[in-house]
C-alpha cells in the first residue's frame, strides 16, 4: 500500500493548457479579412463612377448658375448664348461619355436633345431654334433665358448612361 500512497501523493491536479496566442490567426479570420478586402475593393470600384458623375454634375450646375447670373446684367446676349451653347455641349459630352455626339448639329442635335429632355413643353422646333441661337448676331434676352432653361433641363434629365 505504501506504493499506492506514494503514487497518490505524486498525482497533481488537472492543469488547463495555456491560452492560444493572437498570432497567427485562425484560417477563418484570414478568409474573413480577404472577403472584407474584396468587398471593399468592389464597392470602391462601383462607387467611383457615381461619385465622379455627381462631381461633374455639380460643377456644370455651378457654371450654369454663374452664366444665369450674368443674363441681363453684363455682357452681350450673343456672348452669353455662345457660352450656354458651349456648356450644353460639354455637359452632354461629359455626362454621356459618347464622343459621337460632338459631331451632331442642326436637326440631329435638336432631336437628340428633345429625346433626352422628356419635357412636355419642349418641342423639336423649339429645341432646334434654341440650339441655333448662339450662331445669330442679335438675340433677344428672352431667348437667352430659354436657352439657359434648356441647358438646365438637360442637366436635370441626366442624359448619361444609367449603368455608370
Amino acid at each position: 500500500m505504501n506504493s499506492a500512497a506514494d503514487l497518490l501523493l505524486r498525482l497533481r491536479d488537472v492543469h488547463a493548457p495555456p491560452d492560444p496566442g493572437w498570432w497567427p490567426p485562425a484560417p477563418g479570420w484570414w478568409i474573413a479579412a480577404l472577403l472584407t478586402i474584396c468587398c471593399g475593393w468592389l464597392l470602391a470600384r462601383w462607387l467611383r463612377p457615381h461619385v465622379r458623375r455627381r462631381r461633374v454634375e455639380a460643377r456644370l450646375r455651378r457654371e450654369l448658375r454663374q452664366i444665369q447670373l450674368r443674363i441681363g446684367n453684363e455682357g452681350s446676349t450673343a456672348e452669353i448664348a455662345s457660352e450656354l451653347s458651349e456648356l450644353l455641349r460639354r455637359a452632354v459630352l461629359e455626362l454621356t461619355g459618347d464622343t459621337t455626339l460632338a459631331g451632331l448639329h442642326g436637326p440631329a442635335w435638336a432631336k437628340w436633345l428633345t429625346e433626352r429632355i422628356h419635357h412636355a413643353d419642349t418641342s423639336l422646333q423649339e429645341t432646334r431654334r434654341l440650339t441655333e441661337l448662339p450662331y445669330q448676331s442679335d438675340i433677344a434676352l428672352g431667348d437667352v433665358k430659354l436657352l439657359a432653361e434648356l441647358v438646365g433641363q438637360v442637366l436635370a434629365a441626366n442624359p448619361g448612361p444609367r449603368s455608370c
